[in-house]
């Protein structure tokens, strides 16, 4: 199952697809390089809120804590869970 969901298209399929087939292959290039210009940025936001949380832990009270777990969790990514110990999922 993990194999398909990894081969299957995504969201940026279409748009990209669509302008590759309605202007050309560069059209589609440029296209391209601004959705994975978006996942980088999308990516490197994550990680800078990611590591501001970590280092406010011993400013945020327990529950902010826990609540901001939670929503890291969301997703049940193993990633996360190596970053913040003993988190349980919600």
């Amino acid at each position: 199952m993990a194999a398909l969901v990894t081969i299957a298209p995504g969201a940026d399929f279409a748009p990209v697809s669509r302008r590759a087939l309605s202007g050309g292959v560069r059209t589609a290039v440029i296209t391209a390089s601004g959705v994975c210009s978006g996942v980088l940025v999308w990516g490197a936001l994550s990680a800078v809120g990611i590591a501001a949380l970590l280092a406010a832990r011993g400013e945020l009270t327990d529950e902010q804590l826990e609540q901001a777990r939670l929503k890291l969790l969301s997703d049940r990514s193993p990633a996360v869970e190596e970053l913040l110990p003993g988190a349980r999922a919600a």
